[in-house]
């Protein structure tokens, strides 16, 4: 699969799902907010269940979950689950399974009823 086709795909302004375009992406998050920093503000997460799912195809969700993972431990996180799949972002060959893992930590952790 060629990335850039699939990219321009998914951020054509049109019809792609994000409805944005590549620099109009980059921009905004090179203009993000430090309130879009989601691990400085982990604290914020302490009182709710949380499954972080990261794939180990795209470097930068690897880091993003570590830095996570660390800072939510590191604030005495009892509630985090976290699961990674050896997979492309969109979890093309764990789809079924991602699937079965939500259903069955929603039940968990959740409280949610079949």
């Amino acid at each position: 699969w060629d990335q850039v086709r699939y990219f321009g795909q998914v951020t054509d302004p049109d019809s792609g799902p994000l409805r944005s375009s590549g620099p109009a992406l980059r921009d905004e998050v090179l203009q993000a907010p430090s309130g879009w920093d989601f691990v400085a503000h982990a604290d914020g997460l302490l009182t709710h269940p949380v499954l972080l799912v990261s794939d180990t195809r795209t470097p930068r969700d690897m880091e993003t979950q570590g830095a996570l993972v660390a800072r939510l431990r590191q604030l005495g996180d009892t509630r985090l689950s976290v699961q990674t799949y050896e997979d492309d972002h969109p979890f093309s060959a764990h789809r079924s399974e991602l699937q079965q893992r939500l259903l069955a930590w929603l039940q968990s952790d959740c409280g949610a009823q079949p």
